[in-house]
């Protein structure tokens, strides 16, 4: 048993609000509430300092000096260069690594709430700031479709913390009523009345649908074949299939035309992002211009790939790619292990999520991959657990 709330855990978890509240503030428009000697970015760059303190003294204090240990942040640091080397100077996919090889001595369930926190509060906050018009509520017209941003800098970030926040809500939970599941399909219907967003609603709907009949109606988790090739594999097993339909589209193909105009053209930018970039073993630089950027520059070409597994494996190359996946593996595995029905349920959808948007491995999202840190950084409880 892990002993919650030592100096330890309250350095991680303080230094983890902090992190994910900045970076979720950098998704709004909040941050032009700021004055003008501060920007975003320095807020951003203050709290990366702060963050390093906080951790490193989380580590020191835990006294864990093993060889294990080590080797894990090697693979943090390693993450960090290969991030450095295609040019991408906001860390995020370094930070994000710093937070899972430091999660591992902390109570998940601790995690779970303090992301509950922040994320409601910053969803509630921004919305209601920009339907009071005190922050922008721009509308993004895109021919067919009017959609609100509600505050945030893209249209479906709301929509994302919602799928999120009804992901976290339900693991915190481990079982949901039937008027929880309610509550949380009519916010998430309300968000889409704004902003239209019908990937996150068609995730977000058959998710509380499963996750309620399956923890009223089932025993549990079996440890079967089938439980590890969904929610143990999946994350491959995804990722292969998702890569796959981009690498070989072919719109002459009946099948691959519909299935890439339902998916808003994802088959086709996948494809060509391939053909112009290919894959390489430690990644490559590449100005990735989504709507946002072209809303601003109509000159500007849009070649935004809504794809996690592809978008990463083409940025920070295969290796990178490998090690994502071994910690997907990893964290089904013990969830399986350990009869964890929600957060199977969560990484299922999660990978369901990751083939048709990129923001897979964004912390300020979810919380979910920190679930690899024994992974990384195996305690000597969870050693003891294995054995």
């Amino acid at each position: 048993m892990k002993t919650k709330y030592t100096r330890s855990n309250l350095l991680f978890l303080i230094a983890y609000a902090v992190w994910i509240t900045v970076a979720l503030l950098r998704y709004t428009y909040i941050k032009e509430l700021l004055p003008d000697s501060l920007s975003m970015s320095d807020v951003l760059a203050y709290t990366k300092w702060l963050v390093y303190i906080l951790l490193a003294m989380k580590f020191f204090d835990g006294r864990v000096y093993r060889f294990r240990n080590f080797l894990g942040l090697a693979v943090v640091f390693f993450v960090g260069a290969v991030e450095y080397f295609v040019r991408d100077r906001s860390v995020m996919l370094f930070m994000l690594c710093i937070f899972i090889f430091s999660a591992s001595s902390v109570d998940f369930d601790d995690i779970l709430k303090v992301t509950l926190a922040v994320d409601v509060l910053v969803l509630v906050v921004t919305v209601g700031l920009s339907l009071s018009g005190i922050i922008p509520n721009h509308v993004w017209d895109e021919g067919v479709r009017h959609r609100y941003d509600l505050g945030f800098t893209y249209c479906t970030f709301a929509s994302h913390l919602m799928l999120f926040i009804t992901m976290v809500y339900s693991c915190i939970r481990k079982k949901i009523t039937f008027f929880e599941a309610g509550v949380l399909g009519a916010a998430s219907l309300w968000l889409y009345s704004y902003n239209n967003t019908r990937i996150d609603l068609f995730i977000v709907m058959p998710f509380l649908l499963c996750f309620y009949v399956w923890t009223h109606f089932s025993a549990g988790v079996r440890k079967d074949f089938i439980s590890k090739m969904i929610f143990q594999y999946g994350g491959i097993l995804t990722a292969v299939l998702s890569v796959a339909a981009q690498a070989f589209y072919n719109p002459g193909v009946p099948v691959y035309a519909k299935l890439n105009e339902l998916l808003s053209g994802r088959l086709y930018l996948g494809h060509e992002a391939i053909r112009q970039y290919g894959f390489t073993l430690f990644g490559q630089h590449i100005r990735w211009i989504g709507q946002g950027s072209v809303r601003k520059n109509p000159l500007l070409t849009y070649n935004y790939v809504d794809c996690s597994f592809l978008k990463y494996m083409l940025n920070y190359g295969m290796i990178v790619a490998i090690l994502l996946l071994a910690g997907m593996l990893y964290i089904g595995k013990k969830a399986i292990e350990r009869q964890e029905q929600a957060l199977c349920v969560s990484l299922f959808f999660l990978y369901i999520f990751a083939m048709v948007d990129a923001e897979l491995c964004v912390l300020a999202f979810h919380p979910f991959l920190l679930k690899m840190g024994g992974l990384l950084n195996p305690v000597p409880e969870e050693e003891d657990e294995e054995t």
